[in-house]
């Protein structure tokens, strides 16, 4: 099939959100002509795209402002005569492509990886009455307005959900709007436990077990579950914990110090170039994400990271993960740090199971979840929405 030239419009590029968008791409790149354009709030574009061969066109916004509507004339430009498949539901995206005008002759296809208006909700009174959750909730809406705020995040998930063609990450979201699921996919070759590391991010104890955990820690993300879980099972075996990408500065990385000692390790944000080597690293991945609406979205992409480096992963039982893990790892009830730490403490104790699962793992997304399947779906969804 003949498909139009793409743009993906990101709404940062100087954010992990750049991640997704680079995946688009990545999947079109050997089918159209394609580029990723979007707001630029930071010096520079995310650290892990910096050694892309995608082209990555940015705006730069004035720092510690946020003047979006600046962008829309160049947005405009950049645009023109291409399809416009427009990352997230939000201002920065959706609602500046809308001003913009991007997509008007080529058509618009909206991709829709987390639940936006669920991060309002974060922490939002979970514990409370069903009264005082609501309370809760509301007084985080209020506090949340403004431009990124929850009434027009909310606006936009509807317009995307009635107007626009629509592609989604996993089964969840597809159940609340609808389109064609682009999961997550990754490239088999790139990611393959066989080849040689390039690069050494860190030596660990190898006498240790480490429990590895890859992004940012957030609580949405059951870190704190896992910081737990981790200190409980080295009672029983000799485990440590290895966060890799996070910045220095994280509240959560002085409580793991102090709790975990030398059996903590910390590891700086990297190009995607060294992701393979710093998966290696770890024996067990590990997914606590909450049972909470911030996490009810999300399929995170360390996922199919480990499955593809034949890592054995325990995660929480939340959107589609137990049916994507389902013979090939372990799921847990979200937030359960004792069920976490049984689970992290007999995988350290058997290698040959975590061997095995590990296996089954890299064998699974062969089959399902890697470029080939991606760029299937993604295609012919781009296809049914071009003009």
């Amino acid at each position: 099939m003949q498909l139009p030239p793409v743009t993906v419009i990101c709404p940062n590029v100087s954010s992990n959100s750049l991640g997704r968008s680079l995946l688009l791409a990545e999947l079109l790149r050997d089918e159209t002509d394609v580029e990723i354009v979007g707001v630029r709030q930071e010096d520079t574009v995310w650290a892990p795209a910096l050694a892309s061969s995608i082209t990555i066109r940015s705006y730069p916004l004035p720092a510690g402002r946020r003047h979006y509507f600046d962008a829309v004339p160049w947005l405009r430009t950049v645009t023109r005569d291409r399809l416009a498949l427009v990352s997230k539901p939000v201002l920065q995206s959706l609602g500046l492509a809308l001003l913009a005008g991007a997509g008007r002759t080529r058509g618009m296809l909206v991709d829709i990886d987390d639940w936006q208006t669920g991060f309002f909700q974060q922490g939002a009174g979970e514990t409370l009455t069903p009264l005082g959750a609501r309370l809760a909730r509301l007084r985080s809406y209020i506090r949340r307005g403004g431009l990124n705020g929850f009434v027009l995040t909310r606006a936009l998930e509807e317009y995307a959900l009635r107007r626009t063609p629509r592609i989604v990450s996993n089964r969840w979201l597809q159940r609340r709007f609808g389109g064609e699921i682009v999961y997550h996919v990754r490239d088999a070759t790139t990611l393959d436990p066989a080849r040689a590391p390039t690069t050494v991010p860190a030596q660990l104890d190898a006498r240790r077990v480490w429990v590895g955990f890859v992004g940012t820690p957030r609580m949405h993300k059951g870190i704190d579950v896992l910081l737990r879980a981790v200190v409980a099972a080295r009672l029983r075996a000799d485990v440590g914990l290895v966060i890799m990408g996070c910045t220095e500065g994280e509240p959560f990385l002085a409580e793991a110090r102090a709790a975990l000692g030398e059996a903590f390790v910390c590891l700086p944000p990297f190009p995607w170039s060294q992701l393979a080597d710093h998966v290696r690293l770890a024996d067990i991945i590990a997914i606590p994400s909450l049972d909470v609406p911030a996490a009810w979205g999300q399929i995170p992409a360390k996922l199919f990271d480990a499955m593809a480096m034949a890592k054995p992963v325990i995660a929480s039982a939340v959107n589609d993960m137990p049916e994507i893990l389902d013979g090939v790892g372990l799921t847990l009830p979200g937030g359960d740090a004792d069920a976490l730490a049984n689970a992290i403490s007999a995988l350290a104790a058997d290698p040959s199971r975590r061997a095995q699962l590990g296996t089954l793992a890299r064998e699974k997304l062969l089959r399902l979840y890697g470029y080939e399947a991606g760029r299937r779906a993604l295609t012919t969804a781009v296809a049914a929405a071009a003009r």
